[in-house]
């Protein structure tokens, strides 16, 4: 369930016109629900990393300002990355620095894999 709404979420982020948040907001409490199991963090503190999370989520969408030009009005925007994980963003660094638990920076690690080959057994002479 969503702990915040879209008005706390443009108090962090601007929002291009027209986009809605709603989907980033389900979105961020979807991962939040399988990441942060109840208990593991006060309300308060949930409610933060969601709303941070949320912001992440959108910038991946609509791009981070990263520098601008007054002069001949040159804007210039990062783009966040899905493959980059929560770290790609500033958002998403503040999420995973509010998430006391270590929760979202453990989601950020590479799984293991760990292979085991078998010989064939057929291919030696015994």
């Amino acid at each position: 369930m969503a702990n915040v709404t879209p008005d706390e979420v443009e108090e962090i982020i601007d929002v291009d016109s027209g986009l809605d948040v709603n989907p980033f907001i389900l979105a961020s409490s979807v991962l939040l629900d399988t990441i942060l199991p109840s208990g593991q963090i006060g309300t308060a503190q949930r409610k933060e990393i969601e709303r941070w999370l949320t912001a992440h989520f959108i910038t991946i969408r609509q791009g981070q300002l990263e520098a601008q030009t007054i002069g001949d009005a040159k804007d210039t925007y990062a783009l966040g990355s899905l493959s980059g994980g929560i770290k790609s963003t500033t958002y998403g660094q503040q999420a995973v620095a509010l998430d006391t638990s270590g929760s979202l920076a453990k989601a950020e690690m590479p799984k293991a894999k760990l292979e085991v080959i078998s010989p064939d057994l057929d291919d030696y002479e015994t």
